[in-house]
């Protein structure tokens, strides 16, 4: 599904102007995605839905391998994977 490329993302790294962001693992979407932000009602069927089509995962837990400033129009890539040792490295700051 090209709509759902970030399903393949797990365990990548994505670069966004001056920000590194690891993609750890594709998990379960729980159930404040039924509630509409602006309302408040609930349409349990969105819920339903994303387990019948998707397995129940549509979320992506990520980390800040290396904070920075992200502006309007920046380009964003999907870079090869980062083993956690070395975005450790990176976060402390390390070359």
């Amino acid at each position: 599904m090209p709509e759902f490329a970030e399903r393949g993302w797990e365990g990548k790294t994505l670069a966004v102007g001056e920000a590194l962001i690891r993609i750890a693992t594709l998990r379960q979407r729980c159930i404040m995605v039924t509630f509409d932000p602006d309302t408040a009602s609930q349409d349990v069927e969105v819920l339903l839905r994303i387990h019948r089509e998707l397995g129940g995962t549509f979320a992506l837990d990520a980390e800040v391998i290396r904070p920075g400033r992200i502006r309007v129009g920046d380009p964003a890539e999907i870079l090869a994977q980062v083993p956690a040792r070395r975005a450790r490295a990176i976060r402390a700051g390390e070359p």
